[in-house]
Parts: C-alpha cells; sequence; structure tokens
C-alpha cells in the first residue's frame, strides 16, 4: 500500500495574509545540489526576467553540501553577482520566507513524497514542480500549482511565466486550492489513520489495544 508520506500539521503551517501583488517572488528552497533542479532553475529564472525584469528568484540553501552533484560556492556566486537569483542561507524555520513568497518552486528530478511542498501549499502558495513521482502527487496542474518536465529549463521557464502571468485573484485561489487539498490528503490526521489502517490490514495490533 503506497501512504502519504508522514503527513503534515496544518496547525502548524498556517496560511498568512493573501494581501501580495506584482512583481511575483519565487523561492526555492533544497540542497544546492544538481539533482534538485537547480541549474534548470537558475536558467529559466533569466528566460523569465526577460518578460518580467522585476521578478525576484531566490535560492535557499546550504553552500558545498556532501554530495556528489554539489555545485560549487563559486557557481552560486557568480549567479548572485550576475542578478538572476539571491542566495540565501538555510534558516531553522522557513515560514517567513515561504509566506514572503509568492511561488515556491522544486524542479528536483525525482522526490520520495516532497515536504517543501506540502509546507508550501499548507501556507496557501501556488508551487511549480517537476512532472515526477513525489512531486506531481502533490500539484495538479493549474488549480494549486504548475507542472514542468524534468531537467528541462524551458519547460520549467513556461511554467514559471505562467505563474508570473497571475493576477491577485487567481494567485489567491490557486493558494486556497493548495491548502484545501493538503489539508483533505496530506494532513497529519489523515495520514496516520491511513497507517493505523493499513497496519490493522496486516494483522499489527491498534496502538491503542497494546498494553
Amino acid at each position: 500500500r503506497l501512504l502519504p508520506g508522514s503527513g503534515i500539521d496544518p496547525q502548524h503551517w498556517t496560511a498568512p495574509s493573501q494581501d501580495r501583488g506584482q512583481p511575483r517572488q519565487f523561492l526555492m528552497l533544497a540542497r544546492i545540489v544538481a539533482d534538485k533542479g537547480v541549474r534548470e532553475y537558475v536558467a529559466a529564472a533569466r528566460q523569465v526576467k526577460a518578460q518580467y525584469p522585476d521578478a525576484r528568484f531566490a535560492l535557499m540553501g546550504a553552500l558545498a553540501p556532501p554530495n556528489h552533484t554539489a555545485i560549487s560556492p563559486d557557481e552560486v556566486d557568480g549567479w548572485v553577482r550576475e542578478g538572476v537569483i539571491e542566495h540565501l542561507d538555510p534558516v531553522s524555520d522557513v515560514r517567513p520566507y515561504i509566506a514572503a513568497a509568492d511561488v515556491i518552486v522544486l524542479p528536483s528530478y525525482r522526490e520520495g513524497l516532497s515536504r517543501v511542498l506540502l509546507e508550501a501549499s499548507a501556507m496557501a502558495r501556488p508551487i511549480v514542480t517537476t512532472d515526477v513521482p513525489g512531486c506531481r502527487d502533490i500539484v495538479r496542474d493549474g488549480e494549486n500549482g504548475f507542472l514542468c518536465g524534468a531537467q528541462d529549463a524551458t519547460s520549467l521557464a513556461q511554467a514559471l511565466g505562467r505563474a508570473a502571468s497571475l493576477d491577485d485573484e487567481a494567485w489567491r485561489a490557486m493558494g486556497r486550492n493548495g491548502r484545501t487539498r493538503v489539508v483533505a490528503e496530506f494532513s497529519q490526521e489523515k495520514v496516520n489513520a491511513l497507517y493505523l489502517a493499513a497496519l490493522a490490514d496486516a494483522g499489527v495490533p491498534s496502538p491503542k489495544s497494546l498494553p
């Protein structure tokens, strides 16, 4: 049985004020490694900024993580000097940063079930992510975010452009759709119930019945 991750607490990941406006602010929260689609994000940001020059793109993540596809600090610094992205050091509580962004982006090549996308949706932020398992499970294209091809900066740029073009009413509706879906399908209460049902089907006693 396929279970939807470990669940999320909608009371912790609350929806902030929906009063936003142009220009759109995009945020990617991930380890700075190639497999997360960081280079595609930067390349797509260049394309989108050609049409929306005031759009802002931020990347939050630790520099030089221990990974064979890690992107060097020098390469990241070059992007920052170019003005295509802003780099943010990781923080223990990302909620203020998600709240300050308009769209959360994760162009990963593969995921289990993305916690970042669940958190963003719970906070009523539209998401842009790749059409791969673990990412597409959270997004209904055009309803609470936009999907793009993996390892495809042009496809990502098109999805980011769709997000950048949203008027405030459509942006708010997309955020509400995301939170509604997370609460209904991915809340801790819902996921815990699914785990208990799976255990019961396997003949494992309920924790309430254990001595």
